[in-house]
């Protein structure tokens, strides 16, 4: 859901899909902070991409979180 949301958010947002989806539908806490972050930027209407959607992120303080939950053991920062 996640990447068909980035791929194609106008799709998702025009056929009603976006509301029966949830940010508690995903099992994964990182996955459901991003698609917090994704509806949030969606609901701005601005464009929904990783640029914007990570950026909504750091915005919300999330950023570091998601990186620790999606990559525990790495070095670097798994989202730029």
């Amino acid at each position: 859901m996640i990447g068909a949301a980035l791929l194609d958010w106008p799709t998702l947002a025009t056929e009603g899909v976006l509301g029966a989806v949830s940010a508690s539908d995903f099992a994964s806490p990182a996955h459901s902070l991003i698609w917090d972050a994704i509806t949030a930027v969606g609901g701005s209407r601005a464009s929904v991409d990783v640029i914007t959607v990570t950026h909504m992120l750091a915005m919300q303080g999330e950023l570091d979180r998601v990186d620790a939950l999606l990559a525990p053991q790495a070095t670097e920062p798994y989202l730029v």
